[in-house]
């Protein structure tokens, strides 16, 4: 059923996060691409924030939260990447 491979597209996420390349982008922030999201890291201030957009409808949003290093940015990235898949 389609739960069920939500749920397995969910957990293999989660088991991989960590050991995905970033690119870098000609802005110089960090993105990648998972199931259809666009997640990009960017400067807030003296910390990071973090923008995800919707490869096929082109929506956007950029997150409320702010992460004082960029490796706390990459994992907050992943929850936004979950959020975006079920409401962009």
């Amino acid at each position: 059923s389609a739960h069920i491979l939500d749920a397995q597209i969910i957990w293999r996420l989660r088991t991989t996060w960590t050991r995905r390349v970033w690119k870098q982008s000609t802005a110089g922030n960090n993105f990648l691409n998972a199931v259809g999201i666009n997640v990009t890291i960017f400067s807030r201030g003296p910390g990071f924030g973090v923008v995800v957009a919707n490869l096929r409808s082109k929506q956007k949003r950029a997150g409320r939260g702010y992460y004082p290093t960029i490796e706390h940015a990459k994992k907050g990235a992943l929850e936004a990447v979950l959020w975006a898949r079920k409401r962009l």
